[in-house]
């Protein structure tokens, strides 16, 4: 459990520093700005605020953000991936607003897989 939690608050600060130390006047200014998907867990209020956060700062276009409503913020079996992760991003992607290049999973949206295969692969490198 408490491992649990220290990776939890890893990732939270990760996606927050990042926030925080990258400019906002350089997403602002990237023409790759229209080419980002924004992904947050839609149950989750600090999730949507770091989304909102984040669109604001970086000039995200409304139509390349997505919703998921995943079971846990931290490790998710294969069935539950494809269902409330996979599905929903696809479903996004085909109904962006330009060619997405990049996935930015804002905070508390799952980190880890169980695969079919029995091994833990991490969600943004799928």
């Amino acid at each position: 459990m408490k491992n649990k939690s220290c990776w939890q608050s890893l990732a939270g600060f990760l996606s927050l520093a990042f926030l925080i130390l990258v400019p906002p006047h350089i997403g602002a200014q990237s023409s790759l700005s229209s080419n980002v998907l924004v992904v947050y867990n839609s149950a989750d209020a600090s999730s949507t605020d770091v989304a909102n956060y984040h669109i604001s700062q970086r000039g995200t276009l409304a139509g390349n953000v997505c919703a998921i409503t995943p079971p846990s913020i931290t490790l998710l079996n294969w069935s539950d991936f494809n269902t409330t992760v996979k599905t929903p991003i696809r479903n996004c992607l085909n109904t962006a607003w330009a060619e997405i290049f990049y996935m930015v999973f804002a905070y508390n949206t799952p980190y880890l897989l169980v695969a079919p295969d029995g091994l833990n692969y991490s969600v943004d490198s799928l």
